[in-house]
């Protein structure tokens, strides 16, 4: 063991850990969950350290071969190296605070065994002094969290691009593969099973387009700001030194903010992004529901899609197969959804100059991107690549009702409605009763409820209209319906 001290006293710490007091009290304080922060946050919090390291030793604000040391720890971290070190609990105190003092004694330690000194022996690399200089915790974690979301954002945006891209390579395999359409989970009228994966695909590019211009509000960083968002402590023209090294370190287009108060505060650009992120497990929660509908047995269902087995269903009932990868994809998005509002909650938290909340927002957010990431790559893979309409689509389409609504501009609605009801208690179908009551002939009616041009707009023939009202036997229909009414 050794001994470091602080303002509140002297604390016994491992001798070869390269964190200090702070982490020490960190570690002694805080374990309320098993929680962690992504490695690749403190990764990005390296880099914070990294440029402003380099912008000091350039300055000669720092010993130049202290300043090497330190960026040279830095670097180690960047490339995965002292991961053990970082695991706090992300319940922790607020704003960060462990999170960054933690860095901070890592990188002095470090530093200074690469110096031959000894850990713990801050004189010439100290934590507040040396490693946090012009920095502060409320400054240096917005925007970490910044920019580890934007990591995060990039690969999430490159599953749901490939899952949108096979989506509409589907919707084009399918676009003449009829089915019933279904309002109110009745019959409605015919559609193609591409139609319906159009729709998803292009709920998808909505989903898609708002985590994109979310993510926009993301690259202004507040770096610089210190304590408030005022910048005390740092030198004019610091803050655009280190966000222009973050920018050609990272290459993503970061800017220093202009309103550093504002971001060392308020946290709304990131529940914008988490909203954004919420739309779309709501987008995709709809696309759950639909397929475990269309996707349960045909015996106890309506078994028009054939979902791949990735499991057996039942630890009791033999040969049962569930829809799981489909059950899970919506409990990742249900989590995302309840992440959402952790972080609504904790942009609600900030008082006065700081939002305290940061690392269970931060948290959360990690969170809900990952979840996403894998669920889309896992959905895509595992679901959507390998369903198969079955026969049933297809079949079900001449045994209902759902090309009836054809007839409203030939017959008008309420004749229309009248044969849908006598069919259902005849047991007829609805060609036959237009046969029988002479409305239209066998060879109209199937031109009218062409299954295939019901798809779509079609222009109505207006001689076949003026044919069929001029016929006796649709005038008597008509003026029974309207005595019942009357």
């Amino acid at each position: 063991m050794r001994k470091e001290s602080d303002a509140i006293g002297i604390k016994r710490v491992p001798a070869d850990a390269y964190g200090g007091i702070f982490w020490a009290r960190a570690h002694e304080n805080f374990s309320l969950s098993n929680r962690r922060m992504p490695f690749s946050f403190f990764q990005n919090l390296a880099r914070v350290k990294l440029v402003a390291a380099t912008e000091h030793t350039r300055r000669k604000r720092l010993d130049p071969r202290a300043g090497k040391k330190l960026i040279q720890a830095a670097n180690e971290i960047i490339r995965g190296k002292h991961y053990p070190e970082f695991e706090l609990d992300v319940l922790e105190a607020g704003a960060g605070t462990p999170l960054n003092m933690t860095m901070n004694e890592v990188l002095a330690n470090r530093a200074l065994e690469l110096l031959g000194e000894r850990k713990g022996k801050y004189a010439r690399i100290h934590p507040n002094i040396h490693v946090n200089m012009m920095q502060s915790t409320n400054d240096v974690i917005p925007t970490t969290i910044r920019l580890t979301t934007v990591d995060f954002s990039l690969a999430l945006e490159k599953e749901l691009v490939q899952t949108i891209l096979v989506t509409e390579m589907l919707a084009k395999k399918y676009s003449k593969t009829i089915k019933t359409g279904r309002t109110h989970l009745q019959t409605a009228v015919p559609v193609t099973f591409g139609q319906e994966l159009t729709v998803y695909a292009q709920s998808l590019r909505d989903a898609l387009r708002h985590i994109r211009e979310a993510r926009q509000g993301l690259y202004e960083l507040p770096l610089g700001g210190t304590a408030v968002g005022t910048g005390i402590t740092t030198e004019p023209g610091y803050d655009v030194k280190v966000v222009s090294a973050l920018r050609k370190l990272t290459n993503q287009p970061y800017y220093p903010s202009h309103r550093k108060m504002l971001h060392t505060s308020h946290m709304s650009g990131l529940e914008h992004y988490s909203n954004a992120l919420s739309e779309l497990a709501d987008e995709l929660i709809i696309w759950v529901n639909d397929w475990v509908l269309l996707g349960s047995d045909p015996y106890a269902g309506l078994g028009e899609i054939k979902l791949p087995e990735v499991e057996p269903g039942s630890s009791i009932m033999p040969g049962k197969v569930n829809p799981s990868i489909l059950e899970a994809l919506k409990m990742g998005c249900l989590q995302v959804q309840g992440n959402h509002d952790v972080i609504r909650l904790s942009v609600e938290s900030t008082q006065l100059e700081l939002n305290v909340m940061t690392p269970v927002l931060a948290s959360n957010l990690f969170e809900s991107q990952e979840i996403l990431t894998h669920a889309l790559r896992m959905f895509r893979e595992k679901c959507l690549k390998k369903v198969k309409p079955t026969p049933r689509m297809s079949e079900r389409i001449g045994k209902g009702f759902s090309a009836v609504t054809a007839l409203n501009p030939y017959l008008g609605y309420d004749v229309v409605a009248f044969l849908v009801k006598k069919s259902r208690e005849t047991g007829k179908t609805i060609t036959s009763l237009l046969a029988s009551e002479g409305i239209l002939t066998k060879m109209e009616a199937e031109k009218v409820m062409n299954i295939e041009s019901l798809t779509k707009p079609q222009h109505v023939d207006a001689n076949l209209v003026q044919t069929i009202q001029n016929r006796s036997s649709y005038k008597k229909m008509r003026k029974r319906i309207q005595k019942f009414a009357q």
